[in-house]
């Protein structure tokens, strides 16, 4: 009896060690290791009670959430490590209800877990989802790469079927990785450049507005691309200031998606959008998912950028139906699932890393993107402000 039970608390010390350590490996960086995160299913559904099935998760993804508190400090939010663990345990929790002691119920168990963790409420902050790791495995397979990360903990897990399903996921994931063939990049040109704060004196405000002006006049491409938040507000008086840029784009047939904030009614409120000027300008696209806490507030004063769930999850440009992830929006699977059921032929990225230096976080981010891009076989453009 007692060799039995330190034989389990081994194993359960293992298997915490592992998903801490796929967390770490996985969401540093580089895109491959995201296909680490296949195991995690594996490592929580074969524990042997849920609290322990619970322990992993948590493991897991206090691991890949550790990044987030030196974000939060850049933020200037309180109780960062605090927000770290309530993450780490919500994150956790769909895993933890998820689970059970039957084996054979795993094939919907897990994909149930999947989803629960990936839409809203808990989507919100559904971060490090081992659904991204069908864009490493499988790409090119689009949903049906989903279904297959989701199905294969349900397999393995069987004894019968587990040599049979890991050396057939092999195999194909060995076939789509060799046929795959990276999107060719559409004509749309992308540009980074510093972000003027708040804080800095009108003429270098100024200053930086005449650089992005410049940009987009001397682009060739069909329509340019310029990162999240480099315009502070978007304003009558901002586009009067634009006006001049606006009637050239016009006139040559091109345009600019600009990140700018557009005002709301509440004064310390505002949009985070894409705005399309030029040539064609439908109407701005807005962030779905402000990052929680830091920018949309909860249970915070009435300021910030409200959450905008129900927005659209594409823009058509120049003839591309252009899926768009603003920042935040890149690590979580909502989004990204709203805009490929609108049948995207692009995918375009921007972002502002200001707040997540010196962190791994804008490495993950365009990881995520890659990722994303492989699954759907979308051209990817990203503009980043750094």
């Amino acid at each position: 009896m007692a060799y039995q039970r330190l034989k389990t608390d081994l194993r359960l010390v293992l298997c915490v060690s592992v998903a801490g350590a796929v967390g770490a490996i996985a969401w540093s960086g580089p895109l491959w290791r995201i296909g680490l995160t296949a195991m995690l299913p594996v490592l929580i559904f074969v524990q042997e009670s849920r609290l322990r099935a619970t322990t992993v998760a948590i493991a897991y993804f206090g691991a890949v959430s550790w990044p987030m508190i030196e974000a939060a400090r850049n933020f200037q939010i309180a109780g960062p490590s605090v927000l770290w663990a309530a993450a780490s345990a919500l994150l956790a929790f769909p895993w933890c209800i998820a689970w059970s002691s039957n084996r054979s119920q795993v094939w919907w168990r897990c994909p149930f877990a999947l989803l629960f963790a990936a839409i809203p409420p808990i989507g919100l902050i559904g971060w490090a989802s081992p659904l991204v790791s069908a864009g490493v495995l499988f790409p090119g397979t689009g949903w049906f790469g989903l279904i297959v990360i989701a199905a294969l903990p349900g397999l393995v897990l069987q004894p019968t079927l587990r040599l049979a399903t890991i050396t057939a996921a092999i195999m194909v994931s060995a076939a789509t990785n060799h046929e795959f063939i990276e999107p060719a990049r559409a004509a749309i040109v992308r540009r980074s450049r510093h972000q003027p704060r708040e804080s800095d004196c009108a003429e270098a405000i100024l200053t930086a507005d005449d650089q992005l002006q410049t940009t987009a006049l001397n682009s060739a491409s069909a329509v340019t691309v310029l990162p999240e938040a480099v315009v502070n507000r978007w304003t009558e008086a901002t586009a009067t200031f634009w006006e001049p840029t606006i009637t050239t784009l016009k006139a040559t047939d091109r345009t600019a998606l600009i990140g700018a904030g557009l005002p709301l009614p509440a004064p310390d409120e505002y949009r985070n959008a894409l705005i399309p000027i030029g040539a064609e300008a439908p109407a701005p696209f807005i962030q779905r998912v402000p990052v929680p806490i830091g920018m949309w507030k909860p249970f915070g004063p009435k300021n910030g950028v409200p959450l905008h769930l129900l927005g659209p999850g594409t823009l058509t440009l120049q003839g591309h139906r252009a899926a768009v992830l603003i920042c935040y929006e890149q690590l979580l699977v909502w989004p990204i699932l709203c805009s490929a059921a609108e049948h995207p032929t692009l995918l375009i990225g921007v972002a502002n890393e200001y707040w997540t230096k010196p962190t791994p976080i804008p490495s993950i981010q365009r990881a995520c993107l890659h990722a994303w891009s492989r699954l759907f076989s979308l051209p990817l453009v990203t503009a980043t402000n750094s």
